[in-house]
């Protein structure tokens, strides 16, 4: 079965396997609308052993998606990825067995409520897809809940209504977005800071701050930006803009013209400046090109910010990096963003730097402030996005 019809198998079988929302969240309209998709999310890579616990669970072959795998309800199962004679196989064990029910096809679903792995809370619906010797475990959520744990691990509950609100509509434009983009993966959006931080929520045991993130999400119900051609945003947002936030194009060299904005706030939020301290010798073994002399960098003259880095080779030689690969490379926690200089100490460099993230749309600082300021999150938006539309 080829890829695309693998993964369009796969959803009709969860239309049809599906269950009923926690008892909190309201029921969904009969009609299609954006927040009732779903979204195919990846939570993590694992080995080929990986131990489920949950209840009512329900094993499938995703080959035959209209036929589940008679498995009695248990709440812990094991299952192994196997690969032999060119196929896949899947070995199920549950606590009062003592045998393996082997079941052929590469993908197998799950599903069960309350669903975990160790510590990890999982959606009530997941895939696994196994690569070589590793497993990739994809939530399978509505974009609604999608949503409250995107909003739940990137901005503090405790933040201003209207702020959240903002928060929702550009997560849920961006995750459309991407969706559209990569429609024919197995997985649509990546659970970290490569796509949009995201954390399964089980509505039963969640605290009550989460029902704030609902909210949050139901009064902007299926809004999105579009830019200006019509089509939904892949709206970007990012921490501290350290004063002014930036346009794609200066980050990735690509992207949607969408404007930028002045954050008088930001200059004096928590983030808003930062020093990081390394050794040359871990610059060359984070960079892996040999022997460094020099670091040159090319700013943009619009924002200031380092646009490209050119590291100089001992050898005479010379390699030349965006500046967000090279913040990748060194590591995005540690070199915060790229409004930043260098100054060397010794066998360290200094890197010394204003605002933590990319700098590209919503500013979510600056949003706090202009949320405490009684703005509304239309206008919020607006801000950030000014050359977009609300829809």
């Amino acid at each position: 079965m080829g890829l695309k019809n693998t993964v369009c198998g796969f959803l009709i079988c969860f239309f049809y396997f599906s269950q009923a929302q926690s008892q909190i969240a309201p029921q969904k309209s009969a009609a299609l609308n954006r927040d009732s998709e779903l979204v195919r999310v990846r939570l993590y890579t694992s080995g080929p052993v990986l131990e489920f616990e949950g209840q009512g669970l329900k094993i499938q072959n995703l080959e035959n998606p209209f036929q589940p795998v008679a498995i009695p309800r248990q709440t812990k199962t094991v299952v192994r990825a196997l690969y032999k004679d060119q196929k896949w196989f899947w070995a199920v064990k549950w606590p009062d067995r003592t045998t393996e029910v082997l079941i052929p096809g590469k993908y197998l679903v799950l599903q069960g409520e309350a669903l975990r792995s160790g510590t990890k809370s999982l959606p009530e619906k997941i895939l696994l897809s196994p690569e070589k010797n590793k497993v990739d475990v994809v939530g399978i959520v509505a974009l609604r809940d999608y949503l409250v744990g995107v909003l739940k691990k990137e901005m503090p509950l405790g933040w201003p209504m209207e702020t959240l609100k903002a928060q929702a509509v550009a997560a849920r434009s961006y995750a459309l977005a991407v969706m559209k983009e990569r429609a024919k993966n197995i997985y649509h959006l990546e659970s970290t800071i490569l796509d949009q931080v995201y954390e399964a929520i089980h509505y039963d045991s969640a605290h009550a701050s989460v029902l704030k993130a609902l909210q949050a999400v139901d009064e902007t119900k299926g809004e999105v930006l579009q830019d200006p051609k019509q089509r939904i945003l892949k709206a970007f947002f990012h921490a501290d803009c350290g004063g002014k936030t930036v346009n794609s194009q200066e980050v990735w060299s690509g992207g949607v013209q969408v404007g930028t904005a002045l954050d008088q706030s930001c200059p004096n939020t928590p983030k808003a400046r930062w020093t990081y301290v390394l050794p040359k010798s871990e610059l060359e073994k984070k960079l892996k090109l040999g022997s460094i002399a020099d670091l040159d960098y090319q700013r943009s003259p619009e924002s200031g910010r380092v646009a490209k880095v050119r590291v100089l080779l001992k050898n005479g030689g010379s390699r030349l990096l965006a500046a967000n690969e090279f913040r990748g490379l060194i590591g995005y926690e540690q070199i915060k963003s790229t409004w930043f200089r260098t100054t060397n100490s010794g066998s360290d460099l200094v890197f010394s730097g204003k605002g933590f993230g990319h700098g590209v749309g919503l500013c979510q600082w600056g949003s706090r402030a202009l949320g405490q300021k009684g703005l509304s999150y239309k206008a919020i938006l607006q801000h950030y996005y000014p050359l977009a539309a609300l829809n």
